[in-house]
């Protein structure tokens, strides 16, 4: 599934940036979060790439809290990115390790 190395490429990418403190910008949150919930909510019978969705939609709001909040670093933290990235990377593994049962269809 194309859904499960996206976000293994996702959870790789921030958790590099919760240890690369260039990366912890407010534009990175905001590119990764969107990426990451559109991907994984266009396959919403997939309960991990639901889970992932909503984390994606968590990194675009910590990133447009920095512009809402003003010049504070909001919710723009390494452990932000860290718990994210580790989430996101458990989420894929199981997605690829342990693919969803197709439905079976009869045809008649």
């Amino acid at each position: 599934m194309w859904q499960g190395r996206v976000e293994l490429i996702i959870g790789v990418w921030l958790i590099i940036s919760g240890f690369v403190m260039a990366l912890q910008s407010p534009l990175n949150l905001l590119i990764v979060g969107f990426i990451t919930a559109v991907c994984c909510f266009n396959s919403y019978k997939l309960w991990q790439a639901t889970v992932t969705g909503i984390l994606g939609i968590w990194l675009f709001i910590s990133g447009l809290s920095y512009f809402v909040m003003g010049t504070g670093h909001g919710l723009i933290t390494t452990l932000n990115f860290l718990i994210i990235g580790i989430i996101i990377l458990i989420m894929a593994i199981w997605l690829l390790v342990k693919p969803p049962k197709e439905s079976e269809t009869q045809t008649v």
